[in-house]
């Protein structure tokens, strides 16, 4: 027992870590962007747009003439559309990241719904079924495009009691939802680097509390694939979220053409909006908006770009230099989002990892 106590102290410790240190089945999208509607937009009109009001959505506050992005990368709350409300249920994105140790690019596919799936528990050093339970599923591939030190993707598999705003707090990011594992829900996981794999399920997170957890395979080989991408990733990442970039748009309105600065850790942004029409998403139209940021501060200049439709919790497209702040890490980043789905409700998915 002592020794599965450690394993899962290591989990634990890998999620917590990341949730200290970060901002909080899928179709392919037809992906398209018209301006007809720029010089309406930008003018701040009352014309009828694509999305009604959003006040609490996963992205922003939306009217006909009003769009901020509130809550970036918020996978708990809905996105509203013309007052309906959606969940993204999955999402494809190409990320890379470049520090002066090397330049590294992966593909992020991300989905979550619902799953049957057996529990299981150690009695007396066997495996013992617990029978089929209704869980919420958390299923990422990390596929490396640039990255030598990778050699296979990396495969996560999270299975919680229920949905939570704090199992979803990671869920649309770059880096693994281990976050999910400190919870208290989590019920199952199950990993796989190559040819090395890991399982693990926790009966008591069930309310089978005289029931012990059961393992399989090693949780040290498959962490090395989680080094070979998460380490990397990890500073840069909280470098990315931590920037002034993303604090100087919250609460401003994306739909008026505008300029204008903003202060952070002891710097000035400097930040230009412009509304460009919409893209289609999923068969769904976003309004758009494309903006441009520079910083410049004590001899460090910095600056991007983004085209953000306000009403989704993640950029359509991103890249730019980014500072955690004054004596912090700086890294180029570019995001570009491939692929979303968005549904009305979870409904149940077909997800699973192949054991090597």
């Amino acid at each position: 027992m002592k020794k599965l106590g450690v394993i899962v102290l290591v989990l634990l410790l890998f999620g917590l870590a990341f949730a200290g240190g970060c901002l909080g089945g899928g179709g392919k999208g037809n992906t398209s962007k018209t301006h007809s509607e720029s010089s309406n937009l930008g003018s701040g009109s009352s014309t009828s747009g694509t999305e009604g009001s959003s006040e609490g959505s996963g992205g922003g506050t939306e009217t006909t003439s009003f769009a901020t992005w509130r809550s970036p990368w918020d996978a708990y709350n809905p996105v509203n559309l013309s007052g309906e409300k959606y969940y993204i249920t999955y999402v494809r994105y190409t990320f890379t990241v470049k520090t002066p140790s090397g330049k590294h690019t992966y593909e992020v596919e991300k989905r979550r719904g619902y799953v049957k799936a057996h529990v299981y528990a150690n009695e007396n050093g066997r495996k013992k079924d617990l029978g089929v339970f209704n869980l919420f599923a958390y299923y990422e591939k990390l596929t490396p495009i640039n990255n030598p030190n990778m050699t296979a993707p990396f495969e996560c598999l999270i299975l919680v009691k229920e949905r939570t705003n704090a199992t979803d707090e990671h869920f649309l990011n770059p880096l693994p939802n281990f976050g999910a594992l400190g919870t208290g829900d989590s019920v199952v996981a199950e990993i796989r680097y190559g040819n090395n794999y890991f399982y693990w399920s926790n009966p008591p997170a069930i309310g089978q509390y005289s029931e012990s957890q059961y393992t399989e395979g090693s949780i040290e080989s498959v962490m090395k694939g989680f080094r070979d991408y998460g380490d990397y990733l990890a500073q840069e990442w909280v470098s990315i979220l931590g920037s002034g970039a993303w604090k100087g748009l919250k609460g401003h309105n994306l739909l008026r053409k505008d300029e204008y600065n903003f202060s952070f850790a002891g710097g000035k942004y400097h930040f230009k909006i412009k509304p460009d029409g919409t893209v289609t998403l999923d068969r769904k139209e976003f309004r758009v908006s494309n903006v441009e940021w520079s910083y410049s501060e004590m001899g460090i200049a910095m600056q991007g770009n983004a085209t953000i439709a306000p009403a989704l919790p993640i950029p359509i497209e991103t890249e730019g230099v980014f500072s955690s702040g004054s004596g912090g890490v700086y890294a180029y980043s570019r995001f570009k989002l491939e692929d979303i789905k968005l549904e009305k409700e979870f409904k149940g998915i077909n997800v699973s990892i192949e054991k090597p």
